[in-house]
């Protein structure tokens, strides 16, 4: 085993000056490596909170990595539940939980990755050889980390023996000296050990006294300031808004989820089964940036979330997902290369930790554990009347909180304790049942709904026209039989689950501008049409000849029945009606016209139909609702100042957030979303790439009206 001691002796020396057990530390590095920085400050310091941010170049593999581990055999635990986590994800990002740490671990170069963030550290490592050769560069590189340092804040660089690897052959000590003076850095001392692979390095420590003002590029789409609160309010009980309200209580609020149908997970949730996979574009495309992104990180919170006795893992088979290529998806694939997520054989691909999950279940399982409100339709959101009169005395309730009885709340606040800071309801929300419910933050995840807030239906000063949403229609057919004859779902045009628990689940997204709930003939001749590629001739003959069971097809009543019936019980419809007459609850008419079908064939005994929100450009809407008249003022010469400085902030509602248009993928970008607004929220380092973020903003689609033609403000005045 390598001895440590020596390392950890002279790295915890500067550290112990800023140990801080009751805030969360951030740390920022470059050059990862295999973590032995991130690895030994979670070891040194147990009771510490971290927010890590780190990048490298040329990561190792998840093989190597154990492969290093298993040498070294120092942090077992926290080596193997690191490992267990880590995707290379070339170009993108990853997050982490581990101990008392996140760690956000971005794939980039060193410039790139300081120009995709947006924090203040107390705390830089720097690896020299993973700074550029070109001095110009390195003198960017120094005035960017300046910028993303806290006054006070320590600065520890590693050298070469000689000092003279990269940085030192181009500076030189007294040059460096100079360059960090330059950004606010004294050096204050120089040291030597032996690393890892006892070979003699140098460091030096120094300390910044005045970080260099940051140049906000698109600012406009910086996110909110979030003022301290104490009570949640989640609207929709979809996995978007669901999701989110279990990452509000992890994080130490209350929550109340409202739903406008009498149950949870009514639309694009509903179904007994889905695939849990990402959307792949070409390599370095947004759109596939962010879904990879997502991808990864519901995986993860899929695979290890446990939260009040509910394990998310019971509800998801991680099998893999088979992916029928075409030619251009083909070749969307090829463009990565060889990776850890997915492997090409032909024209097939396989997405290795894919999964095969279960929506509805999975829902029902997180709401169980939250405060669920149906049959609440939000009808208007409006501040209190406290907050419209400038707010009360710290700490005050704005009179009754609607959320009947009295709460208890985790010392101080949020993330066990950062943000519960005593302060004012901040929104009214009222109902179409005539309930009122106050909270300090809302989120909106309404799912094909919310275009009621930018349409302006909750209120006029949310009316965005340039927001573009619409509701597609999906639909699936159940049938009774193994239809892919695979252990692991298979996706194409349409979708096949793999038989579980007596259904396959065969399906397809279709036809924006269908807004019937009602599945028919011309459904199930769409989805197998769609199915062509997915499944062979003979299993897609016997689902053309198939007919639904009797009560499905003839009678609505009756087949409610027969399909609640048949997802509590997992009994063949056909063979249960005469003997489970009672659990059926059929009346005598009901029975005799079950009793006719009940000796056939009924392969297809089921159906459901949802409707999923998308917007213009395929991207979510994540983050805070931008207030779009005084956004339109501000920015009001964007038409001519796009590619200049600009360092008037973006206005927003405040601690009003929204998680929607999530697609077909929604189980993979719902759990990025929702840890996107838990970082707002909390005013932490929000995990994922700044460009990526960009790109889901909900005023993106003003922000191009803007720096398309200055008459568009002159409308909105009018």
């Amino acid at each position: 085993m390598f001895e440590f001691q020596e390392n950890t002796t002279i790295f915890n020396k500067k550290f112990v000056d800023i140990y801080d057990a009751t805030n969360t530390l951030v740390v920022a590095e470059v050059g990862f490596g295999f973590g032995l920085n991130f690895f030994t400050l979670l070891s040194s310091f147990p009771e510490q909170k971290f927010h890590y941010i780190a990048c490298e170049k040329s990561p190792f593999s998840a093989q190597k990595l154990r492969e290093i581990y298993a040498r070294f055999g120092c942090f077992g635990e926290l080596f193997d539940e690191f490992v267990e986590k880590y995707y290379v994800l070339d170009g993108n990002m990853i997050r982490v939980n581990l101990k008392n740490a996140i760690l956000d671990l971005y794939f980039l170069e060193t410039k790139r990755f300081l120009d995709e963030c947006d924090f203040e550290a107390d705390v830089w490592f720097l690896e020299s050889s993973n700074l550029s050769n070109d001095a110009n560069l390195q003198k960017d590189v120094l005035k960017s980390v300046s910028e993303h340092s806290k006054k006070g804040s320590f600065l520890r660089v590693f050298c070469g023996e000689n000092f003279g690897e990269s940085f030192g052959e181009i500076c030189g000590k007294s040059e460096l000296e100079s360059e960090l003076a330059n950004f606010g850095f004294f050096i204050e001392k120089f040291d030597e050990f032996f690393d890892e692979f006892s070979k003699k390095r140098k460091f030096f420590n120094a300390i910044c006294l005045a970080p260099a003002p940051k140049n906000r590029r698109e600012i406009w789409f910086s996110p909110p300031v979030t003022r301290p609160f104490k009570r949640v309010l989640v609207v929709g009980a979809g996995v978007a808004g669901l999701v989110a309200a279990v990452k509000f209580r992890e994080a130490g609020f209350e929550v109340v989820v409202t739903e406008a149908k009498d149950a949870v997970a009514t639309n694009g949730s509903s179904n007994v089964a889905g695939i849990l996979m990402p959307l792949v574009c070409k390599k370095g495309v947004k759109l596939g940036d962010w879904h990879m992104s997502a991808f990864l990180r519901a995986v993860s919170f899929y695979r290890n979330f446990s939260f009040c006795g509910i394990n998310l893992f019971e509800f998801c088979k991680f099998c893999g997902v088979e992916v029928v290529l075409d030619e251009l998806e083909k070749s969307r694939f090829e463009s990565f290369g060889e990776n850890e997520i997915f492997s090409i054989f032909g024209e097939r691909a396989q997405i290795f930790c894919g999964a095969q999950i279960r929506p509805k279940a999975l829902c029902e399982a997180l709401a169980s554990v939250l405060d669920v409100r149906t049959g609440m339709r939000l009808v208007s959101l409006k501040r209190t009347k406290k907050e419209k009169n400038g707010g009360g005395e710290s700490g005050e309730q704005n009179g009754s909180d609607g959320f009947g009885e009295k709460f208890e709340f985790v010392e101080n606040g949020g993330e066990n304790g950062e943000q519960n800071g005593g302060e004012d309801e901040i929104w009214e929300a009222t109902f179409a049942n005539g309930e009122k419910l106050c909270a300090g933050l809302v989120v909106l995840a309404t799912g094909s709904e919310s275009g009621a807030l930018f349409e302006g239906r909750l209120g006029g000063e949310f009316a965005d026209s340039t927001v573009l949403q619409s509701a597609v229609r999906g639909a699936v057919l159940h049938a009774g039989f193994d239809v892919s004859g695979r252990a692991h779902p298979v996706s194409g045009k349409a979708y096949v689950c793999a038989f579980e628990e007596g259904v396959s689940v065969v399906g397809a997204t279709f036809e924006r501008f269908n807004g019937s709930r009602e599945f028919c003939e011309k459904d199930k001749k769409r989805i197998l049409f769609e199915a062509e590629g997915v499944l062979n001739s003979a299993v897609l003959a016997r689902l053309w000849e198939a007919e639904f069971c009797a009560g499905f097809k003839n009678d609505k009543q009756i087949g409610k029945k027969f399909i609640k019936f048949y997802e509590i019980k997992n009994l063949q419809i056909c063979k249960c009606v005469k003997c489970h007459k009672n659990s059926l609850n059929l009346t005598k008419n009901e029975f005799k016209v079950a009793g006719e079908f009940a000796g056939r064939k009924c392969e297809i005994f089921g159906a459901n139909v949802a409707f999923r929100s998308y917007t213009s450009d395929r991207f979510s809407l994540v983050g805070g609702v931008h207030d779009g008249a005084r956004f339109c003022q501000i920015y009001k010469k964007l038409f001519w100042t796009k590619r200049k400085a600009c360092g008037e902030v973006p206005a927003h509602f405040e601690n009003l957030l929204v998680s929607s248009a999530h697609g077909s993928r929604g189980f993979g970008s719902a759990v990025l979303a929702a840890d996107i607004l838990v970082d707002i929220a909390l005013n932490r380092p929000v995990g994922c790439l700044k460009s990526v973020l960009n790109e889901v903003n909900p005023a993106r689609f003003l922000v191009r009206k803007l720096k398309k033609t200055e008459k568009f403000v002159e409308n909105v005045r009018s």
